[in-house]
């Protein structure tokens, strides 16, 4: 068999009329009308696909190649963005037991300077069906086993400005006119240019094992790796630089881990079934190579600090320790390497609580690391129970070992505005000497700012672990000896579905599956359904 796809578009968007094909646009013609419009984007696209494939024997033969083309032209803000790539594939399997699938893709992008626009990403997978071999015939209570492992590589080009933008031009500087000092012109620099820009790469590996025993437990393990080298990333430059930011390729980070996913019939006969399931993910973030400049004092990357060896997603924040009993202070461990008793202005600031010095001034804070937002695991478990024709069937996730970072809780700990929802754990707040409590004293002065403005202290640091109950359904089905009955019926079933009925986690409206940031603000909690369905087959 050999089939071809082609596939050509290209369209502009006029003012007045949207989105049109471009093949009638005919500037200020038209057929019903006279009009006068402006061309303010266009888009052209171009697929073509040639493949071929052939069964001969017990072999299975498909290969391919797929071409794409697309250029985007904004006239309004002059960005004007060319993508396109080759993608070559060829599959083989034999006899049920073994295959192979490999692919290329060759892709090019105007993002990056002339001599780093085209990339070069390989991808190979292999398996065999280890079950379905002559040796395994005899072996009855394994009813599936698969070996499989793959390696690919894909590229990424993706670059945001300040605004979240897509940034066409990284490799280039740019400038805005009109910025001019009293009578004579002026320009100032946006960006600024680093033509050494060249793709982020993505290497992804793993192995896996598939299985079936028994005639009850199938099940996946499977090992993972995923390398992102040469990140894109805004690199913070000093003022003198005139930008703040400039993008880079800046080093290597090194995700891994372990995926099981285990399935097992109990019991199943004429009346009764029931099954279970499980799966469970373990994962870890790694640095493994930051820029010269970056190796010894790593990285600010907001609440994060890099460094090679830790977690791209570790906290670096500034350390609370708690409230002073006698003043009501909030407390927190003082940077001892950064200051010391010769600064009058800091020893003022100095508190012993229970032989442990404290400050009671957040300027003096010790930054330190703080955990990773990233989870040891999450997962997922769920069980199904039958009866005759009634079936009960629920479904949890769980997450366990990140923190989050919990701005949502800080703002309602907060009282300098007015008009904002408040947390009830302000009831908690030190009012005389000898409480014992973690909430400071209700005020807002210049010296302390015990309860606001400190976002980014460990205060606010929150455990994400969760177990939610992400759905559970009650099914019933009409027995057929009643359908008979009703004449044309042939089947009915009648389900009640519930969706989040709950979630067991550390603070109340918090909603620790936002992401593996850690950052979490006003996020809306998953919503709580229920849906009641009725089924019925003619």
């Amino acid at each position: 068999n050999i089939g071809m796809n082609h596939d050509y578009l290209a369209y502009y968007w006029d003012k007045e009329n949207g989105k049109t094909d471009i093949s009638t646009h005919e500037g200020v013609k038209s057929t019903s009308r006279a009009m006068n419009s402006s061309i303010v984007s266009e888009n052209l696209s171009m697929y073509e696909r040639l493949s071929y494939n052939r069964i001969f024997g017990k072999n299975y033969v498909d290969v391919g190649a797929t071409f794409y083309l697309n250029r985007a032209f904004n006239q309004s803000e002059t960005d004007f963005e060319r993508y396109m790539f080759f993608v070559w594939n060829a599959d083989w399997a034999y006899d049920g037991r073994y295959a192979v699938e490999l692919s290329a893709q060759y892709t090019g992008t105007d993002t990056f300077a002339k001599g780093s626009r085209f990339g070069f990403f390989p991808s190979m997978g292999l398996s065999w069906t280890v079950s379905n071999e002559s040796f395994m015939k005899d072996i009855e209570w394994v009813n599936n086993l698969k070996i499989r492992a793959s390696y690919g590589e894909t590229g990424n080009d993706q670059i945001l400005n300040s605004d979240g933008n897509a940034d066409y031009y990284p490799y280039q500087t740019l400038y805005g006119l009109g910025y001019n000092n009293g009578g004579e012109a002026g320009a100032y620099f946006f960006t600024i240019a680093n033509p050494d820009l060249k793709w982020e790469t993505q290497v992804s590996t793993d192995f896996g094992i598939e299985f079936g025993l028994f005639d009850k437990l199938t099940g996946t393990i499977e090992y993972f790796r995923k390398d992102s080298k040469d990140l894109l990333f805004d690199v913070s430059q000093p003022t003198s630089a005139g930008v703040s930011s400039i993008v880079k390729n800046i080093g290597k980070v090194s995700n891994s881990g372990v995926e099981i996913d285990l399935n097992y019939d109990i019991l199943k006969n004429k009346d009764w079934s029931l099954s279970v399931g499980a799966n469970a993910t373990f994962v870890k973030n790694k640095l493994v190579e930051l820029p010269e400049e970056m190796k010894e004092n790593g990285y600010i990357s907001g609440t994060k600090k890099w460094m090679e060896g830790k977690s791209m997603y570790e906290f670096w924040l500034r350390q609370w320790g708690g409230v002073d009993p006698a003043t009501g202070d909030g407390l927190w461990i003082p940077d001892t390497e950064q200051y010391t008793a010769d600064n009058a202005a800091y020893a003022k600031t100095l508190v012993t609580v229970d032989g442990k010095t404290y400050t009671n001034d957040y300027t003096y804070a010790k930054y330190d690391w703080s955990g990773a937002s990233t989870p040891d695991v999450f997962g997922g478990f769920n069980f199904n129970v039958g009866y005759k024709d009634l079936t009960l069937a629920a479904t949890f996730s769980y997450q366990l070992g990140g923190k989050v970072l919990d701005y949502g809780y800080q703002g309602m700990m907060g009282t300098q505005e007015y008009g904002y929802a408040q947390s009830p754990d302000l009831s908690k707040a030190w009012q005389k000497p000898g409480d014992i409590t973690d909430v400071p004293r209700i005020d807002a002065t210049s010296t302390h700012h015990t309860n606001v403005s400190q976002g980014s202290s460990t205060r606010w640091l929150t455990s994400s672990d969760y177990l939610n109950l992400r759905s559970v359904s009650l099914a019933y089905s009409l027995p057929k000896a009643w359908l008979k009955a009703l004449g044309g019926i042939k089947s009915t079933r009648l389900n009640l579905t519930a969706e989040n009925l709950f979630m067991i986690k550390a603070r109340q409206g918090l909603n620790p599956q936002a992401n593996f940031t850690g950052l979490v603000y006003n996020e809306y909690m998953p919503a709580r359904t229920i849906t009641i369905g009725l089924n019925v087959g003619f």
